[in-house]
Order: C-alpha cells, then structure tokens, then sequence
C-alpha cells in the first residue's frame, strides 16, 4: 500500500467518524483529498486552505496540509504546521512519518531518525520507512562524515542497521532519483 493511500485511508476514517470540525470544513477537505488523491498537491493545499478558514479547529485539514507540502518538497513549512498540529494535541497515524519527511528534506538527518524510528515501531514493516531512514544514515555517513561505527552509536542502534539501511537507501537513491523527497 502506497503512502498515498495509507494517509488517505486513515483520514477518511477519521472524518467518517466526525473528525472534522464542521460540515463546510469536511466538504472541503474531502474535495482536497480528491486533488490530492489526483496529484495534485497545489490544488489540495487550496482546498485545505479553505477548510481552515471555514474552521479554524479542524486540525486534520492543517496536518494534509503539511502532507500535501512535503509532497511538493516544502518541507519546512511543512514541519512547521505539521509541528503546529502535534502541539495543539492533535493525534494522527501517520504524524511521525511526515514529520520525519520533512525533517529529512530539510537536512536534519538526526531529528529525521528519531520521528521515523518512533513511527516504524507503531506501524512496522513499511519499506518507503526504511529508505527514508537510509537516507538520513546516507546524510550522515556521507556528509557528515560519520563511521558506520559513529551512526551505530550516536543513534543507539546496531551497525548491521546502519549498514542495511544505507545499502536500501543507496538502491532507493538510485532508482527514485527524481521523486521526493531530496536530500
């Protein structure tokens, strides 16, 4: 399953159980997730968009915001109302996986590493996961400079880990070269 469909799946859920926070709020991000649905990222920001406005409590069109702004490799302002969120109380499956994409686009491999292990232990066996925490062992050993060794201590994990993680994200480099997100 796709994340598309994961993020899809787990919001309708949610506003099939009244999570939105007004009819004309949930109207609207259902025509966003349509656009999202679609690819159409810029278009579903809109819809979003105009579901804060008609709600300014519906938290989950706020956090598909965030979801849509990663897409489009936005990741710091998309951290930052995925993090607006979080702090408002509001729960979400998939928080620390698009928190953690976010953190990953925008360099900050360490911070990347703690959302995505934190996320890999509710929902594990995710491979888009795995790469992701590749990644972020890719930007440390690679630009930081840092040993298998160094990666294996400094983020408590075994360096077989590392080492796996590396070797999936080099792949995952490799063939999805122009997808999001970049390091």
């Amino acid at each position: 399953m796709t994340v598309l469909a994961r993020v899809l799946g787990v919001v309708l859920a949610c506003l099939a159980a009244g999570a939105a926070a007004s009819p004309e709020s949930e109207a609207l991000v259902r025509r966003g997730l349509a656009e999202f649905e679609a690819q159409r990222f810029r278009d579903a920001i809109h819809y979003f968009g105009e579901a804060v406005k008609a709600d300014p409590k519906d938290l989950h069109a706020v956090f598909l915001q965030g979801v849509s702004l990663n897409r489009l490799g936005n990741y710091r302002e998309a951290y930052l109302l995925i993090r607006g969120v979080e702090n408002q109380g509001a729960k979400h499956p998939e928080m620390d996986f698009e928190a953690g994409w976010a953190l990953m686009g925008m360099g900050r491999a360490r911070a990347c590493v703690d959302r995505l292990e934190r996320f890999e232990k509710t929902a594990p066996g995710r491979g888009q996961t795995s790469e992701f925490l590749g990644r972020c062992h890719l930007q440390l050993r690679e630009f930081d400079d840092m040993s298998y060794e160094g990666i294996a201590e400094t983020l408590g994990i075994p360096v077989g880990t590392v080492k796996s993680r590396l070797h999936r994200a080099r792949l995952g480099t490799l063939t999805h070269r122009a997808s999001p997100p970049r390091l």
